[in-house]
Formats: C-alpha cells, structure tokens, sequence
C-alpha cells in the first residue's frame, strides 16, 4: 500500500487532512479521511453514496492504512509511504 497526494486542510473541525491510497499498483481508492480523534489520528474511507462503502476492508488492513497516512501526516513534507 501506498499513501498519495497527502492533503493538510485547517479549520475542518477533526478533518486534518485527505490523502489517496494506493491499495495495488492496479488500484487506487480517492479522497480518505484522516481525523483526529480522542485516541490519536485515525484514517476513515471516503463517505459513502447512496448510503452504501465504495469498498468494505479488514480490520487489520484499516489499522495499517491508519498507520501509514499518520506517518506522512507527522513527517511534515512527505508525500508517499508505503508498506513492504
């Protein structure tokens, strides 16, 4: 997995910033969420439409993707982190 197009946004209550992720290098999912919250940064997929996820993922994986836009959220001009 890949973080991309890191995006800091201010004044957006706990929304601080938005990124893409590249799941595979066929697959790109749009506009994440990374929010702050009572138990540190936390990273949300994108609302849903029509009240229904665009995509459903483990737990395990959503603690990784998690993981991975704090850190380029902490590392200041980091663009990209992807895990091996």
């Amino acid at each position: 997995m890949n973080i991309q197009n890191l995006r800091r946004i201010s004044g957006a209550g706990t929304l601080v910033a938005t990124f893409d992720l590249q799941a595979t290098p066929d697959i790109i999912l749009n506009d994440w969420q990374l929010r702050q919250t009572r138990n540190g940064l936390r990273a949300f997929p994108p609302s849903p439409r029509n009240g229904r996820p665009a995509a459903l993922i483990a737990a395990e994986t959503f603690a990784e993707i998690g993981r991975l836009a704090r850190t380029v959220f902490e590392g200041g001009n980091a663009h990209n982190v992807s895990t091996h």
